[in-house]
């Protein structure tokens, strides 16, 4: 009877133990015998041991004959420690019966050994002793043991393993520019895509936020780990007002661990500019292709410890036809790229000492975009991918993330864990950590067996306290203006939801009005997808939840993911709002602003004039605090205006450069008179109102949707 697959294995499984446990064999090629079909407990043992002058303890012998075929003499194996086990599995013919195989191997790396009925041989991998680097050795297969050999199987091993006997920490770090998840999601990118299964990976993580999406400001904080608003980097061409009290991770290993870095760029600033002067060993500019060659050339001789590449043919890709994952220029181009990585990265198996380095791989950009540019704070330009890979780094996706997180993980990898002194705003992504930092992701950060709140490391933490503990998470008093309240999410829990949604982590605060009147709460300028609720207490009455601003999500108008909602309320009522994800990790930071109505016509720009371009101006910068009947708003200003004579009044945005949305109301603010959005020509409104003399009107103009740019109102007398 035939054994079936799992048998053969656990054979294979006892002849590997065996193998690792007896004494070195003194020449360079090790017996592993052959199986006889006496029973798995006596076959692993006779397979291993020497038949010679044991006439009765081996299979019956082949005459000088027979002759043996397999399918296939060569193999190769790509693999990292943490990989599948690479295994194969030949059927072997012999013309002759009864008569069995005998196989040798010519490393220890390299297992073999057949079935009970020898018709099959099975090769593995032994990962207790592959070296890293690129290693060829064979399967000898006899007919008679100490015969000629009758079949050969050649098994190439391109291996990164954890280093064997001392450790020697090595990076390298590539920098595509301008690449947009979505778009690598589409594209055909097979070393990327393994990068990412060997290590984490995140496909929802953040640039920087307190900057333009430029890619000198996206790189210097990769490099240092720090917002520009500390390392003062903020648009590409401006270098004067740098601060290097916050150094690059190359300054940073240079200094503090005498160790060596190769950079090649495209971008020639990132070397002349952002990264220190004369610490580099090497560095050198020139094309993708050029850069790559450089880079291969440099991994391979082993002269260096941190090795980073700057490829930029996606970002021209982007700029020249299109930053998006259906422009196929932009696709070809990150294809392209995806070959490159695939080069650089088998280069380290190269390397003359690889068997004695520890490596650590990184893929990382600096921006996304839309259209033909980026630079905007907005999630098509904030949103990136990144990957974190190598032997020591944990196997999975995560969402969230920034490429801050660079930085710091880089310099952990390289034995100096980052310190509280060198105030840095990225944290480690994708190293097993010393504690349960993350509280609520259900995963053992610190590897320890014991997760979330049941880590004692998180015995404090929001997630694993009553919920009254934690809510309200801050108090912003009666305070009414832009911004009132800005946080991370970092360290927010998945507590408290809306009735509208919110699947995810929240952060809550504390409010009181500050007299009676209509109050207007938005969370515009957030980045991700909120959510917005009020509540009388933490888990009290809700008062009102919103998800979306105008009832759908685009994308094309960023506000529409953020949310709105308006409260009457009298002196000194108090709030519990709520800020909120649609989805778990989908939100990087939150921003909360306060509004009342009747300051907006209070503060409002007053007039009595008739004519063309009575009120004119730029609407980027203006609040969103008005919700008109017939269209979303947003970016609005108020005119208080009061009628110089009777009659029927026209009031149109004529010569508005925007999609406009036109609304009237009562002279406090509060109520709506009249709304209109597309009544002009084109995408201008108009509305017509017979007023007396003395009458007042506020008239709102905005942004249809919250788009933005000039705006002109005109208002004339009708015949």
């Amino acid at each position: 009877m035939r054994h079936n697959l799992a048998t053969s294995w656990l054979l294979l499984t006892a002849l590997a133990t065996t193998a690792c446990s007896r004494d070195a064999v003194p020449s360079s090629e090790h017996d592993v015998g052959e199986v006889l079909d006496t029973g798995l407990s006596q076959q692993a043992d006779a397979s291993l041991g020497d038949t010679q002058g044991r006439p009765d303890a081996g299979p019956p012998r082949c005459s000088e004959t027979a002759t043996l075929t397999i399918p296939s003499d060569i193999l190769v194996w790509n693999w990292w420690v943490g990989d599948e086990l690479p295994q194969n599995q030949f059927s072997i013919q012999i013309d002759e019966t009864p008569c069995r195989v005998h196989l040798t191997t010519t490393a220890d790396w390299l297992i073999a050994g057949t079935d009970l009925t020898g018709d099959n041989l099975f090769i593995r991998l032994n990962p207790e002793v592959a070296p890293s680097g690129i290693h060829e050795a064979r399967v000898e297969l006899r007919l008679r043991q100490g015969g000629p050999v009758a079949a050969v199987i050649n098994v190439q091993l391109r291996a990164l393993n954890r280093a064997l006997n001392h450790r020697k920490p090595r990076v390298l770090i590539i920098g595509m520019d301008g690449v947009r998840p979505d778009a690598l999601a589409l594209a055909y990118t097979p070393q990327i895509d393994l990068l990412a299964r060997r290590g984490t990976a995140s496909y929802s993580a953040s640039t920087q936020l307190s900057s333009s999406t430029v890619s000198a400001a996206g790189w210097h904080s990769i490099f240092t780990g720090v917002e520009p608003t500390k390392h003062r980097v903020t648009i590409n061409g401006a270098y004067e007002q740098l601060d290097r009290a916050y150094p690059t991770f190359f300054e940073r290993a240079h200094r503090e661990l005498a160790l060596k870095s190769a950079v090649t760029a495209n971008w020639v600033p990132i070397i002349d500019r952002l990264i220190e002067p004369n610490i580099l060993s090497f560095s050198m500019s020139g094309t993708d292709q050029e850069v790559t060659d450089a880079m291969v050339e440099k991994l391979v001789s082993g002269e260096n410890d941190i090795h980073f590449v700057h490829l930029d043919d996606v970002d021209h890709a982007g700029h020249q036809h299109g930053f998006d994952p259906y422009n196929d220029y932009y696709i070809r181009a990150i294809e392209g790229n995806d070959t490159m990585v695939g080069a650089l990265v088998s280069a380290i198996q190269q390397r003359p000492d690889i068997a004695n380095e520890n490596w650590l791989v990184v893929w990382v950009t600096d921006h996304g975009g839309s259209g033909r540019n980026h630079g905007e704070r907005i999630l098509t330009h904030q949103r990136i991918p990144q990957v974190v890979a190598g032997p020591d780094t944990i196997r999975r996706t995560v969402t969230g993330g920034n490429h801050m997180d660079i930085h710091p993980t880089i310099m952990q990898h390289l034995g100096l864990s980052p310190q509280e002194s060198w105030d840095l705003d990225g944290t480690i992504f994708g190293l097993p950590l010393l504690t349960e930092t993350n509280c609520t992701d259900e995963f053992d950060d610190d590897q320890d067996g014991q997760i979330d709140c049941a880590d004692p490391d998180c015995t404090a933490a929001d997630a694993c306290v009553p919920i009254e503990d934690i809510c309200p998470g801050g108090n912003i008093g009666q305070r009414i203006e832009w911004a009132i309240y800005t946080a991370s999410m970092q360290g927010a829990v998945a507590r408290l939801t809306g009735s509208c949604g919110g699947a995810g982590r929240e952060r809550t605060v504390l409010w009181r009005a500050p007299r009676s009147g209509r109050f207007t709460f938005n969370s515009i300028s957030s980045r991700g997808d909120t959510v917005l609720w009020a509540r009388t207490a933490c888990q009290g009455e809700e008062l009102a939840c919103n998800d979306n601003l105008y009832g759908d999500a685009r994308m094309d108008v960023p506000y529409n993911i953020q949310s709105l909602i308006q409260l009457d309320l009298v002196e000194g009522q108090r709030l519990i709002l709520g800020l909120d994800e649609v989805v778990r990790d989908g939100v990087d930071q939150v921003v909360l602003n306060v509004y009342e109505l009747a300051l907006a016509c209070s503060e409002a720009q007053t007039s009595n004039a008739l004519g063309t371009g009575v009120a004119h101006g730029n609407n980027d910068a203006q609040a969103t605090r008005f919700t008109p009947s017939c269209a979303g708003m947003g970016r609005d200003h108020v005119i208080l205006w009061t009628a110089p004579q009777s009659g029927q009044f026209r009031f149109d945005t004529q010569g508005s450069t925007l999609d406009t949305v036109l609304a009237l109301y009562e002279p406090d603010c509060l109520e709506e008179l009249a709304c209109n959005d597309d009544g002009g020509s084109g995408f201008t409104s108009a509305l017509d109102r017979t007023m007396q003399q003395g009458d007042q009107v506020a008239i709102v103009v905005g942004g249809f949707r919250g788009k933005n740019g000039q705006w002109q109102l005109n208002i004339n007398i009708r015949p």
